[in-house]
């Protein structure tokens, strides 16, 4: 989250970068050649057309997914828009429920401290020699934050998991193993 120091050099960086705009656009008929207007017109063009689809776009979630989530997540929202077929679309679907889960389960796993680890009650080579499977990542998940919700002063392994309702509300709607 942006903190108010943040937030007044993200506002500089856009007032330089339509400044830098501006500027061009004035500095345009200072071009010596037919050909250096037409490259200083194009760029100028391409420049602000970015800079504007960014602007008027940033309030839209699916250019925030797409654009600003971890990869993982990005990549498949950006990859679902893409599909229209309805069978190619259901089947990608899953695919990416799948991945997600695998990227939610290794953060998790990756936050829990080495003195917690066995505790958590994990054989990962148990799961990885089989295949891992989206009933897999979910148990994963949920033994994962049975230790992640008593961390106190872990700010992200808390707000993954914070209450045990929770934890069984919404691991009780992802699938079981496959």
């Amino acid at each position: 989250m942006l903190d108010l120091r943040e937030i007044g050099t993200v506002e500089a960086a856009l007032r330089r970068r339509s400044d830098e705009l501006r500027l061009q656009r004035q500095t345009l008929f200072d071009a010596t050649s037919p050909q250096a207007f037409a490259s200083a017109v194009q760029d100028l063009r391409r420049k602000g057309e970015v800079l504007s689809r960014s602007w008027l776009r940033a309030d839209d979630l699916s250019f925030q997914v797409a654009n600003f989530y971890p990869f993982p997540i990005a990549y498949g929202y950006r990859l679902l828009a893409s599909i229209s077929n309805p069978t190619d679309l259901y089947k990608e679907q899953l695919r990416v429920g799948e991945n997600i889960l695998a990227f939610v389960a290794s953060v998790a796993m990756s936050l829990i401290q080495e003195g917690d680890r066995a505790s958590v009650g994990l054989d990962v080579c148990e799961v990885w020699d089989g295949g891992a499977s989206p009933g897999h990542w979910r148990d994963i998940i949920g033994k994962c934050c049975k230790v992640l919700s008593t961390y106190k002063d872990h700010a992200l392994a808390s707000s993954i998991w914070s209450s045990p309702s929770r934890q069984r509300s919404a691991v009780s709607v992802l699938p079981s193993r496959s």
